[in-house]
């Protein structure tokens, strides 16, 4: 192959550094016309002139904390075992042990199996767990979600349109956030595994 060799630099570069001039290691060649990633996500969910929308709307339950971070125990906790009661759900934490507050979201998802290769961040799931649905959420960077928090999807008729009254019909709870990143390290997206609670409560419903 001879003696040729790939010049990772322009030439004037090249000349400055044989000078003593300084070399900016994190310099880019990006232009103005590069995506914005959060941009063309938005647009995946949401569709544009030229796109369909591929997001579908859904539930995040965030758990309410107090002024110190705790997370907000609902009153019908019991004292003894520090657990909700199953069998009568309570009106307020829907069982779930804390406050929390619901807010809809728009997201995209894909479900995924334990024994997909490709989930390794099911791992984070207690074994043993039933899991006959494990799914990556996709969630826009302005979310910010919890690891406390819950997904829920809704119930909705062969065109997609949510169904009235709202119905809850799975429930999720997230192993995983890992937070997408791009231009300067900056949060494009989210992507959530998160696997299908089994205890949906009947006040859920």
């Amino acid at each position: 192959m001879g003696n040729s060799r790939i010049n990772l630099y322009p030439a004037e570069t090249a000349t400055s550094i044989n000078r003593g001039g300084s070399l900016d290691l994190w310099a880019t060649n990006a232009s103005g016309n590069e995506i914005d990633l959060r941009d063309e996500f938005h647009k995946f969910l949401y569709g544009s002139g030229s796109e369909t929308a591929k997001g579908q709307r859904g539930i995040l339950r965030r758990m309410n904390v107090d002024d110190d971070g705790e997370l907000v125990v609902c009153p019908c906790v019991s004292d003894t075992t520090l657990e909700p009661d199953l069998d009568n759900p309570c009106p307020y934490c829907h069982s779930e042990r804390y406050i929390w507050t619901e807010e809809w979201i728009v997201y995209y998802c894909t479900t995924i199996g334990r024994g997909d290769k490709k989930a390794n961040a099911v791992d984070v799931f207690p074994a043993g767990i039933y899991a006959d649905e494990i799914k990556y959420f996709y969630l826009e960077h302005g979310v910010e979600p919890s690891k406390v928090d819950k997904i829920i999807e809704v119930d909705r008729d062969v065109d997609g349109n949510i169904e009235v009254p709202i119905v809850r019909v799975a429930k999720y709870s997230i192993g995983t956030i890992e937070p997408m990143r791009s231009d300067n390290g900056r949060v494009e997206f989210y992507r959530i595994a998160a696997v299908k609670d089994q205890r949906l409560a009947k006040w859920d419903q």
